[in-house]
């Protein structure tokens, strides 16, 4: 009978018999998840017991040392660019790896080490004052030393999407979003525009499996509509020219999304820290601009909903935020939305303070796959390696986001809001 090992044996055979210079084997010979030796085929190892047996070498080295390579598990080991390791030395062409290499073993340089001569300003525009609480690094590469980091544009996809996920199932939820905010529904010939276009974009999913994607965040958008509709009560969007001297500081502009005497606000998706902080910082500015008011404003998300009510010290709060404005022109100011929440939020639930600090560096880090703030650009550049989570991290997080959460009323999106 046919044997399939003999067949194996003698096509390995010929193989072997064949070059006229060389012969060369490659296999796996570790395992990729714990690196633990694997072994070979089976006409593989019965080549290496053979040599084993009949070859002989000088010195103490054995035939398979001279012979076989154990390469690293990736490229980019520090074994391929270190000379005279071992009796086979390893080597590598890949450039970008090896100055990867030689960046690891050196210190950066902190980008920013002394304060900046910024002129303060006297009038400042509301939209300014709101972005730089928003992202104080950016603001201050920006207006403090005329830097504008450009974002690189994304790579299209080759590949057609068969799921609706990502950042592409958030760009289909800001598209209806935009359109399910009035108080009348799209109509049917609107809804296949929006898919056509949803689908143009190339992040959505065609045929059976689009359908039922679309589907899905049509009625989460039609959910979203009726949230927005009750928040409303029948009133429309207005907007309302702010003018308003705080801590020496004029701020003027214009506040969109007003409802009635407050804010009404929404997002596609779940509430970040960004997005309280958004609506704090108005918040408070149409507070002190009406002090006379009942103001109530809200930010309206996927699965609940933020509300603030009138506060009373809203003048005092924006000096605060005054002061650290004027600071963040002349130095960068150690405020992080999702580092600086996380602190407070942590320490507004008691426990160890020592585990405050370990919230906020999991959110500047990241967790698992999750990238933190840390590795955005901005921060990447004026902060290096160091981790900014000191004291002062702490007291200015304490400004911002305490007086934010004391007052913050979540309630389910969706449903009446607690008086």
């Amino acid at each position: 009978d046919r044997s399939l090992r003999e067949d194996d044996r003698f096509a390995f055979l010929q193989a072997l018999l064949t070059p006229q210079d060389a012969f060369y084997i490659s296999y796996v010979g570790f395992d990729v998840r714990d690196q633990s030796a694997k072994p070979p085929s089976a006409v593989v190892a019965e080549l290496t017991d053979y040599l084993e047996r009949h070859c002989e070498t000088q010195g103490d080295a054995t035939v398979l040392s001279q012979l076989v390579t154990a390469h690293p598990l990736h490229p980019f080991s520090r074994r391929y660019f270190t000379q005279g390791r071992g009796s086979r030395e390893l080597f590598s062409y890949a450039q970008p790896y090896a100055e990867g290499l030689i960046d690891q073993g050196r210190q950066i340089a902190p980008f920013f080490t002394s304060s900046t001569a910024a002129t303060q300003p006297g009038v400042v525009a509301l939209e300014d004052f709101v972005s730089f609480f928003l992202h104080p690094a950016r603001y201050y590469l920006r207006h403090a030393l005329g830097v504008v980091l450009h974002r690189t544009e994304d790579i299209l996809e080759d590949d057609e999407p068969f799921v609706h996920q990502g950042l592409g199932r958030y760009h289909t939820q800001a598209l209806l979003a935009q359109n399910f905010v009035t108080d009348a529904l799209p109509s049917k010939g609107d809804m296949a525009l929006l898919r056509r276009r949803a689908e143009s974009a190339g992040v959505f999913p065609f045929g059976a499996v689009g359908d039922a994607a679309f589907g899905e965040e049509t009625a989460r958008a039609q959910l979203l509509h009726r949230a927005l509709i009750a928040a409303r009560g029948g009133r429309e969007f207005e907007a309302s020219r702010i003018d308003l001297a705080v801590g020496g500081l004029r701020i003027d502009g214009t506040l969109h999304s007003l409802v009635g005497s407050g804010l009404s606000m929404y997002r596609p998706g779940r509430l970040r820290p960004k997005d309280r902080l958004n609506l704090w910082v108005r918040h408070l500015l149409l507070c002190a601009a009406r002090p006379e008011q009942s103001v109530v404003s809200s930010f309206h998300g996927w699965t609940e909903d933020c509300q603030f009510n009138r506060v009373p010290n809203a003048q005092q709060q924006l000096c605060e935020l005054v002061a650290l404005f004027r600071t963040g022109l002349i130095e960068p100011i150690p405020l992080f939305t999702q580092s600086s929440f996380a602190y407070s939020l942590a320490k507004r639930a008691g426990g160890d303070p020592g585990r405050w600090l370990d919230r906020a560096q999991a959110a500047w880090l990241g967790i698992g796959r999750t990238m933190g703030e840390a590795h955005e650009r901005e921060y990447a550049l004026l902060y290096g390696q160091d981790t900014p989570l000191d004291e002062r991290f702490a007291s200015i997080a304490d400004a911002v986001f305490q007086p934010l959460l004391d007052l913050a009323h979540y309630h389910e999106a969706g449903a009446t809001p607690a008086a």
